[in-house]
């Protein structure tokens, strides 16, 4: 995984990530409008497999990568329910569906380690919508308009007014800690991208991101290390198998008490980098299952798909913590187990 991969992988690294080339749907390239993981490579027995392609909210937001990996997490990877894991964000039954100003993710896998995020300097933009929302999943949906005069880049048209998103900030020297023979100084770009990556199984004990501050004030975030869900069942094949408003539940056989799950689903157009019609978007504490349901499945299936490359997802797994006030800035740890559908061509 090359510099170039990096800063695409950070560009909507906040929740999720947007994968596949082309275009169609929206113009603007979605804050917010993203799915993880990119379903092109190659899968396990079941046709569910992990990747190192991230999100986010933490936002909303894989890079077309091959870096495949199964859906077990490395030997040299410990994870815990020790209750010093409750953080910040432990386990509130409620959906954390916020987006903090500044995200920072930690993605294991076997064989390769990645980090990455960055902060902004007032509220992410919000591209979607919730329109209805249903345990721990809520349905997010984007409706185009037109502006007068036209927007200019990188305004866009929201609500028929030009929004622009807002910049990256600068948050000092940035160091990350407990991972392999670190600590290890994290790049910016340029841009107020951060990145670090490693290959091979660094081992991972309690990750520690520390900034000196900048634009931003200083932070010293701590969280547990995670290790990718194990599923139960083809998660792919479920939703190839899918009735119309059927709902399907993921389960996995070993859910972390300390730890949280994130899920974007997205389009075609949103994963070639417009903006999606619909999008479904889950948080919630640890618990072995969720459930996705048949009506917001049937809205995301239903526009919006015209490709064969795109229809991954990822399901995270997560420690985090975050700053305090209100413009916070997060941490995670996580772990993925990816599958992928598109309608009309199955899955798995």
């Amino acid at each position: 995984m090359g510099y170039p991969r990096i800063i695409g992988w950070l560009g909507s690294l906040a929740f999720g990530l947007v994968a596949c080339n082309g275009g169609g749907g929206g113009s603007a390239t979605s804050d917010d409008a993203s799915s993880d993981g990119d379903g092109t490579g190659p899968t396990t027995q079941s046709g569910t497999y992990a990747t190192d392609d991230s999100g986010d909210g933490t936002g909303g937001p894989g890079d077309g990568s091959d870096d495949t990996a199964d859906d077990t997490s490395s030997d040299d990877t410990a994870t815990t329910d020790d209750p010093a894991c409750q953080t910040a964000l432990g386990s509130d039954p409620a959906p954390r569906f916020e987006r903090p100003h500044g995200l920072f993710t930690l993605r294991v896998s076997p064989g390769y380690t990645g980090f990455g995020g960055h902060v902004t300097t007032s509220a992410p933009t919000e591209f979607h919508e919730e329109t209805e929302r249903e345990g721990q999943c809520r349905l997010l949906q984007f409706e185009a308009t037109s502006c007068t005069p036209e927007c200019l880049p990188p305004s866009v048209c929201i609500d028929e007014a030009c929004v622009t998103p807002p910049a990256l900030a600068n948050v000092g020297d940035l160091v990350i800690e407990g991972v392999g023979d670190g600590p290890h100084a994290v790049a910016d770009d340029g841009f107020h991208n951060y990145y670090w990556e490693q290959v091979g199984d660094p081992v991972i004990d309690m990750p520690r991101l520390v900034a000196s501050g900048d634009e931003v004030p200083p932070f010293d975030l701590s969280v547990c290390p995670t290790n990718a869900p194990t599923p139960v069942d083809d998660w792919s094949a479920l939703l190839a198998a899918r009735a119309d408003g059927e709902s399907v539940t993921l389960t996995w056989s070993d859910p972390i008490p300390t730890a949280r799950i994130y899920l974007r689903m997205t389009t075609g157009i949103g994963t070639h980098g417009g903006i999606s019609p619909a999008e479904i978007e889950c948080e919630g504490p640890d618990v072995g299952m969720l459930e996705l349901p048949g009506a917001f499945l049937d809205t995301l299936y239903s526009d919006g798909w015209g490709c064969g490359e795109c229809g991954g997802n990822d399901l995270i797994r997560y420690h985090g913590d975050q700053t305090e006030g209100d413009a916070p800035v997060q941490f995670r740890s996580a772990a993925v187990a990816s599958f992928w559908h598109i309608p009309g061509l199955g899955g798995g």
